[in-house]
């Protein structure tokens, strides 16, 4: 269990387990602002801001039993404010990686129906 200790007034902020949450949880916060926002720089900018906020809040959330939930959805919800507040679609066409990995998903989902289709044929 995650806890975060209460700080004082023009006081660092105390969290024992701060380091090991970051480490932990920071790839699946990257992961789902990358899945949402479609590029790097957004993805570690609000990976960046989520911790950040961790850290600054003058009264921190209790994470409970299950600290992953909490980050995944605040990093959903972050990456979509930014979108709203910035007026537009997720850009994905500037990221290679993005590109490959629509590429590949393409290929899978063709093969998949194809399997499908044929699969289906056969039975008639």
């Amino acid at each position: 269990m995650s806890t975060i200790t209460v700080r004082k007034q023009n006081e660092a902020p105390v969290l024992p387990d701060f380091e090991r949450l970051f480490t932990q949880h920071a790839p699946l916060v990257y992961r789902t602002a990358y899945a949402v926002m479609g590029n790097r720089e957004d993805a570690d900018d609000i990976l960046q801001t989520i911790f950040l906020r961790l850290l600054r809040r003058e009264f921190p959330p209790d994470l409970g039993r299950n600290p992953a939930a909490y980050l995944y959805r605040a990093a959903v919800n972050l990456a979509l404010d930014t979108i709203k507040i910035r007026g537009r679609h997720p850009q994905r066409t500037d990221d290679p990686e993005y590109v490959e990995a629509r590429a590949s998903d393409k290929r899978r989902l063709s093969s998949a129906g194809n399997a499908y289709f044929f699969h289906n044929q056969d039975q008639r």
